[in-house]
């Protein structure tokens, strides 16, 4: 079996080897403050339409935007991250890196394409829950996803993982079967990890969720990564209290510094 283990860091060191500390140069603190304004911190937005760019059918064109100018881009295929800032009415995007799960031609030219038009610096409108991003040849109009897709309930859902965090940096891995939760309305959930399964009860308070009388199974995992994505998955999922977070239809687990993200099936 061939797996593919692909590092997107969530954290961006702010200053290189040898920088001093303490100084301020003041334009990362006016960059930070322009983030700050633009209004788009802490919000994920859904392709709405489009001219001059047309979507591979069936696949949702996604943008995130998150505080320490946290940017990530999906399209169905592999996920591109990294820094962004607003100037002058312009989106910058500057890329850390990009998973490399294999998918088809098609997909892989949809994120090529999008990777060229965010890194063209186009011009950024925001106006409510609509983002607009322009350059002379395309017009993209995002939505708010919490408008575009209201959050999904916890219960009912098959949760597929395609994250994991670990001392507050993210890991992907492209693996043979997909680790998986669900948690079912009578109190109990189940998890798979790739290779071996755990069930047990929970409740729910608040952004809290309490695991108890867990129990999985001891088959032996030989694959290095597989033993590496279920300690992290049982150790948010064992006995003891996780908190929660439900964005549309993703969901992320965490407990201490380690936790999961994934989508709903």
């Amino acid at each position: 079996m061939s797996i593919v283990k692909n590092i997107v860091p969530i954290l961006f060191l702010m200053s290189a080897c040898g920088d001093d500390p303490d100084k301020d140069t003041g334009e990362d603190t006016d960059t930070q403050e322009d983030n700050q304004d633009s209004g788009l911190i802490d919000r994920q937005f859904l392709l709405d339409s489009s001219t001059g760019f047309t979507p591979v059918e069936g696949t949702t064109v996604s943008l995130t935007f998150r505080g320490g100018e946290i940017f990530s881009m999906s399209a169905g295929c592999n996920t591109w991250s990294g820094s962004f800032a607003v100037e002058d009415g312009l989106l910058t995007v500057v890329g850390d890196g990009m998973t490399e799960i294999g998918c088809d031609m098609a997909l892989h030219q949809q994120d090529e394409w999008l990777v060229v038009f965010l890194s063209s610096s186009p011009e950024l409108n925001l106006d409510g829950d609509y983002l607009t991003l322009s350059t002379n040849d395309a017009e993209l109009v995002f939505l708010d996803s919490e408008v575009a897709t209201p959050d999904l309930d916890l219960v009912g859902q098959t949760w597929v993982v395609d994250t994991f965090i670990e001392n507050e940096a993210a890991t992907a891995y492209n693996l043979e079967s997909d680790p998986t939760v669900t948690f079912s309305g009578d109190g109990t959930f189940s998890m798979f990890g790739g290779c071996n399964e755990a069930s047990g009860e929970y409740t729910v308070s608040g952004a809290d969720i309490t695991f108890s009388t867990v129990v999985s199974s001891a088959m032996e995992c030989m694959d290095s990564s597989i033993q590496e994505v279920e300690m992290l998955m049982f150790s948010v999922f064992s006995d003891g209290t996780s908190s929660y977070e439900i964005d549309a239809s993703r969901l992320t687990v965490e407990r201490g510094s380690n936790g999961i993200s994934a989508l709903a099936e």
